[in-house]
């Protein structure tokens, strides 16, 4: 799914998930990601999704690569 530049508010239809509202869209580093930010994507602690990231993208992807965290509300089928 592609995000526009400013999709804040906007309601997309994701396909096997149902209806979610965009609250906010920011880029982040990786020493930004907090321990909530990772408890919220399933991992117990930002250490533990940063190694799953430097798992997923080799160095030379990881040098350029912008994080994107996208906080959304469900809001069912």
């Amino acid at each position: 799914m592609e995000i526009p530049p400013s999709p804040r508010g906007k309601i997309y239809r994701c396909p096997y998930l149902g209806r979610i509202e965009i609250l906010a869209v920011r880029d982040i580093g990786p020493k930004d990601i907090t321990d909530e930010i990772a408890r919220s994507d399933g991992f117990d602690t930002a250490r533990a999704l940063r190694k799953e990231l430097r798992r997923l993208y080799p160095p030379e992807a990881r040098a350029t690569r912008i994080l994107i965290l996208i906080t959304f509300r469900y809001l069912g089928e």
